[in-house]
């Protein structure tokens, strides 16, 4: 399962420099999000009809103890949740929209390895997002990950800003406004969960395909959706096709590129849910890292990049940061599972976790 999930998300994020960068040539944006949403919403819709539905199980409750010594034991059901209302789902479905709007426009201005080590900062805006809304308290020894983990990021930023022939500001910033929506949208996932009682998979079926609407519109009101059938039924690279060079890339191996780049990006986050779900927070997370740090590699190895000294210390003490946030989110996991199964043990039912499936 972690092999799979690991070769899942090499193949995606191979195929995403591959066909934002190559193919597409770093245009229509939207419409490559239009694609993806499709293949999620299709994936999401599959796996939901094959996930069998877990029936509400009842609280178990002990009575006060009276006055002969004997506890009465009694069952009670919880109130039924109130449906979630569509505009919650609206909201947080334009987030997720915005969310990987702004990342793929964000690699017009930025190279791969750049968006990836930008979108693997989520767990400072989380954080963020947590102490803001939720009130919630840090370690100092996670506020020193962090640091490290950011100072990594600037030294990696600094280096190609130097370098690489692809580097402007506006595309930090638009992955720092995906990186908000990202965690914002966990938040409130997260409490709309627990509020509404509602099945995981069914939240993102219709977290997907509510932002596929919404994006699909907005790709059609840009004119990227004419645009972008036009192109994938073209042979050609974007660059061929507007210069009338000889194409490379048929019709059809564009449109199964498409297919396989939005399959394995479900696939992959849905492999790395069934891992913290069978085995641990942990696990999940030293493959998640092993991931990155791969396709970090991959990345300058199959793609025409420079790649200097400061690059390699930035990305070392950046993955150096994310192993260590790994392991502490995951040991932190272990222990939450550990508690919600001496809950359930005891009669309490374990807190519904957002689990939502991204991939970077």
């Amino acid at each position: 399962m972690a092999a799979g999930g690991v070769a899942f998300t090499l193949v995606y994020g191979y195929l995403q420099e591959l066909i934002v960068v190559q193919i597409f040539d770093r245009e229509l944006a939207l419409f490559l999000a239009t694609v993806q949403f499709m293949g999620y919403a299709v994936w999401s819709a599959a796996l939901r009809r094959l996930t069998p539905r877990t029936p509400r199980t009842p609280t178990a409750k002990f009575g006060a103890v009276s006055g002969a010594g004997a506890s009465a034991l009694s069952i009670s059901h919880r109130p039924t949740p109130a449906p979630v209302p569509f505009r919650k789902y609206m909201w947080l479905s334009i987030l997720r929209a915005f969310d990987l709007g702004f990342t793929n426009l964000g690699m017009k201005y930025l190279n791969y390895p750049a968006k990836t080590l930008i979108k693997s900062c989520r767990v400072v805006f989380t954080m963020a997002a947590g102490a803001v809304v939720q009130g919630k308290k840090y370690r100092p020894a996670e506020y020193a990950t962090v640091s490290l983990m950011v100072m990594g990021l600037v030294v990696f930023m600094r280096a190609d800003m130097k370098t690489s022939a692809v580097f402007a500001p506006v595309g930090i910033i638009l992955l720092v406004a995906s990186l908000m929506c990202d965690a914002v949208l966990s938040t409130n996932s997260e409490t709309l969960m627990k509020t509404h009682d509602i099945n995981q998979d069914e939240f993102i079926f219709r977290l997907y395909s509510i932002s596929l609407v919404a994006m699909g519109a907005a790709a059609a009101l840009d004119g990227e959706m004419t645009a972008g059938l036009s192109f994938v039924l073209r042979p050609g690279t974007m660059h061929e096709v507007v210069h009338g060079s000889v194409p490379t890339w048929t019709a059809g191996g564009k449109m199964a590129a498409l297919f396989v780049f939005a399959s394995t990006g479900f696939l992959g986050s849905s492999c790395a849910g069934a891992i913290t779900k069978r085995f641990s927070a942990l696990a999940m997370s030293i493959v998640s890292t092993t991931r990155k740090a791969a396709s970090l590699f991959l990345s300058f190895l199959f793609f025409p990049k420079e790649c200097t000294t400061q690059h390699m210390v930035g990305m070392a003490m950046f993955v150096v940061a994310l192993f260590v946030k790994s392991m502490r989110a995951g040991r932190k996991g272990m222990r939450s599972r550990g508690e919600e199964a001496d809950k359930k043990q005891g009669g309490a039912l374990p807190m519904t976790r957002f689990d939502e499936r991204r991939i970077i």
